[in-house]
């Protein structure tokens, strides 16, 4: 799973999605039977943007040989982009919420775009936009699954 940037709690204890949003994370992966345990969490850059703005084009580029090699390394089946930034970076496109839940496969991976659990929580814990995660959720369960064999 790669996410977009280091939130406060993030930057403070060095472990993504440690915070409110990974709380959120860790309900949408535990509601699909899956667990942090079978998951690797990176972001797109690594250093959190100051007062929590989005990442800079300039930051994510500089970012982009870390990242690159570490999917080298990696070798994932499955990509799991969270948020339009971490989408932008290895799918090339835009908008999230047209791309959400909507496998592509790139060399041979699968991705899988993810609204940000972040959206969830500004969104006032919106009942729908948690069906919608969940189902997304689903998919990347299956995804995993198929792709695990």
């Amino acid at each position: 799973m790669i996410g977009e940037a280091p939130g406060a709690n993030e930057d403070q204890q060095g472990i993504p999605f440690c915070g409110m949003s990974g709380q959120v994370l860790n309900e949408l992966l535990n509601s699909a039977g899956l667990s942090r345990e079978d998951i690797f969490i990176t972001n797109t850059i690594l250093c959190r943007p100051e007062n929590n703005r989005n990442p800079a084009k300039d930051e994510v580029e500089n970012c982009r040989e870390r990242l690159d090699r570490l999917i080298s390394i990696m070798r994932p089946k499955v990509i799991v982009t969270i948020g339009n930034f971490a989408t932008e970076r290895i799918l090339g496109k835009k908008g999230i919420t047209s791309l959400r839940g909507k496998i592509f496969e790139i060399e041979g991976k699968k991705i899988v775009p993810v609204i940000h659990p972040a959206n969830y929580l500004y969104s006032g814990r919106n009942p729908e936009m948690f069906t919608q995660m969940k189902n997304d959720f689903e998919i990347i369960a299956k995804v995993a699954k198929e792709n695990n064999k």
